[in-house]
């Protein structure tokens, strides 16, 4: 077997640094080119995963940042509902002050009107009757006083009345007497219910 020189390995070496197509017909020569083949698909496989590892993440930072976008509106709503919800309890205390407001003025008014029109002198106070509250009631012999309380008067409430009226009747009849005054106290009527209140006799 014939041996290279020196001199022609070298050029060998040479070639194989600078000439490309000489070094892949050397490997091929050698078996290499395969393994080379394959290793090139395998570089542009991992491209490609790398690729779409670093879309991957892409889509991963917008969803959290979509999440913390979520997360700030959450906050908002929920300060938002705690101010509602503080403003509605305001509200409500509101409204309960001015309903004891209100139903203690209806008692001293209807009181003084009836001690002035009628000659009548009686004590009226709040009641519940089977969990039904009734704002107006008193007794005095054989006379009764029951009535309601409210801001604005519809037609609903004097029907109201008259049936809290029939239940007593029926259930506690004790707390009626042979006379009865019915009254109601308000801001504001509708007509309809100011004459459905003078058919039925109200205060």
């Amino acid at each position: 077997m014939e041996t290279l020189s020196k001199e022609e390995k070298t050029k060998i070496l040479k070639a194989l640094e600078t000439d490309l197509e000489f070094r892949y017909a050397m490997m091929a020569a050698l078996g290499y080119k395969e393994i080379l083949d394959r290793l090139d698909r395998h570089e542009e496989h991992i491209k490609n995963i790398l690729q779409e590892i670093k879309s991957l993440r892409e889509e991963q930072i917008k969803i959290w940042e979509e999440i913390r976008s979520l997360r700030k509106e959450q906050i908002s709503l929920r300060q938002e509902v705690v101010e509602i919800s503080r403003k509605i309890d305001m509200l409500n205390r509101s409204l309960e002050r001015l309903t004891l407001s209100l139903e203690e003025e209806a008692i001293d008014v209807i009181k003084h009107r009836l001690s002035e029109d009628l000659g009548i002198s009686i004590d009226l106070v709040t009641i519940v009757v089977d969990k039904k509250e009734i704002d107006i009631y008193g007794v005095s012999d054989d006379l009764c006083v029951i009535g309601e309380a409210t801001v604005r008067l519809g037609k609903s409430l004097v029907e109201r009345l008259e049936r809290v009226i029939e239940y007593i009747r029926n259930r506690k009849p004790n707390l009626l007497r042979k006379r009865l005054i019915k009254a109601i106290y308000t801001f504001y009527a509708t007509e309809d219910a100011k004459k459905l209140a003078i058919e039925k006799r109200l205060f």
